[in-house]
């Protein structure tokens, strides 16, 4: 296994990069990179080509994101 910088991220079992932490261990494959950017670049194309409509795609994610997390946070606080 090698360590890159402080000791945080080694590299895995089948070319993954691993992110080791207190809480949780991350992993992530090549597949998933691949994907990742396939995505960030479809955005990218999107809202270069089409402003517009890129507008009103982040801005509705970014509303669904709001909402997902708010409904979370509200959950949260009824248990307590």
């Amino acid at each position: 296994m090698a360590i890159f910088g402080p000791g945080l991220w080694q590299s895995g079992q089948n070319g993954s990069i691993v992110l080791q932490s207190n809480l949780k261990t991350f992993s992530m494959t090549v597949l998933d990179l691949a994907k990742a950017t396939l995505v960030c670049g479809g955005l990218a194309f999107l809202i270069y080509n089409f402003p517009v409509l890129g507008q009103i795609v982040l801005i509705g994610f970014l509303s669904i994101l709001w909402l997902l997390y708010a409904r979370k946070t509200l959950r949260t606080m009824r248990r307590r």
